[in-house]
């Protein structure tokens, strides 16, 4: 599902906070605080912030899956 590298820089405001977001989830949800929560929550509505969670964890598990049963592209 990749599409290359991701950029250095984002101009829109909410797309950088939702390509962060997604690079912690991946690499330390435990990171993931009361504080970063509400980083986000001042850009993105709940439904929003539960719709990002929900695709993040979504690739996240589908791209484990595939790991697992060593699937190819």
């Amino acid at each position: 599902m990749s599409k290359g590298e991701p950029k250095d820089t984002y101009e829109d405001v909410r797309e950088s906070l939702a390509v962060n977001f997604a690079l912690l989830v991946a690499e330390d949800p435990h990171e993931i605080d009361d504080q970063t929560i509400n980083i986000m929550k001042e850009k993105f509505s709940d439904a929003e912030l539960s719709e990002l969670c929900a695709f993040v964890c979504f690739i996240i598990a589908s791209q484990l899956f595939g790991k697992i049963l060593g699937l190819e592209a």
